[in-house]
């Protein structure tokens, strides 16, 4: 890695944690460009059927419905969630979880032994089955987890470590309140009580907490969603293609 990266003329980091890490290998700044991931923000803003949507994915009508959307991965904290909903359940929340992403089912086991079988519910990843052949590009993420984005209360991301998380600018541009850690990658991002509740990594109690709090202050919640979609309006693609044309110019101009 240090080697190919010694050889680059310009290096696109995602955020300032991966700028540091090129640092560490030894990049000079000079060569070091930090790019954003970007989001189709029009997309998000779309109206939809939520009550369809809720309905389509067996909702309860009488819960909230928390998101996490994801591939499994030690790094993404999902072990957290089934203690994360037994302890929300002993508090009398009234939640229904819907974790998406590859491997997700390997916590099934985790849920069945927390005995929240009833709260939190795995899927796997939603692929493009939905893109008509008429469609010369893939639109990312697909239409389906779009929708299920909309009809979310609460985005709920426990994760340890991240480059970019993307699936917060998502969540943000569908107008939800988000509840995640300080892990590198989201605290380049969320301010606590900002535009997000934001606990330590890999800790369950101020998840709970964090995510309690929301559902009891509607004022707080107002709050967050509408800085969130104010911060996610700056990673719109129009915005992160600017940028990118930016670099490209940069390195046009010194040959």
């Amino acid at each position: 890695i240090t080697k190919a990266v010694l050889k680059m003329d310009k290096l696109i980091a995602l955020n300032a944690t991966i700028s540091e890490a090129f640092l560490e290998l030894g990049v000079p700044s000079s060569l070091i460009a930090e790019v954003p991931n970007g989001v189709d923000i029009n997309r998000f803003r779309k109206p939809s059927d939520v009550q369809y949507t809720r309905r389509e994915w067996n909702v309860p009508s009488d819960k909230t419905l928390l998101l996490t959307v994801g591939r499994f991965h030690e790094k993404k904290g999902y072990k957290l969630i089934p203690r994360i909903a037994r302890a929300l359940r002993s508090q009398g929340a009234q939640i229904h979880w819907i974790v998406v992403g590859t491997d997700t089912q390997l916590i099934d086991e985790m849920i069945k032994q927390e005995e929240v079988v009833e709260l939190v519910k795995t899927y796997s990843a939603i692929g493009f089955s939905d893109v008509t052949p008429a469609k010369s590009v893939f639109e990312v993420p697909n239409e389906t987890l779009v929708r299920l984005y909309q009809a979310a209360d609460i985005f709920v991301f426990p994760t340890l470590l991240e480059g970019f998380p993307r699936v917060l600018i998502e969540a943000m541009s569908a107008g939800l309140p988000v509840v995640t850690t300080d892990a590198p990658g989201c605290r380049e991002l969320m301010v606590h009580k900002q535009n997000g509740m934001v606990g330590p990594a890999g800790e369950v109690e101020p998840m709970v907490s964090n995510i309690a709090e929301l559902l009891r202050d509607v004022g707080l919640r107002n709050l967050i969603v509408g800085n969130g979609l104010s911060l996610a309006q700056e990673y719109d693609w129009q915005h992160i293609l600017d940028k990118y044309e930016s670099v490209y110019s940069s390195l046009i101009d010194t040959k």
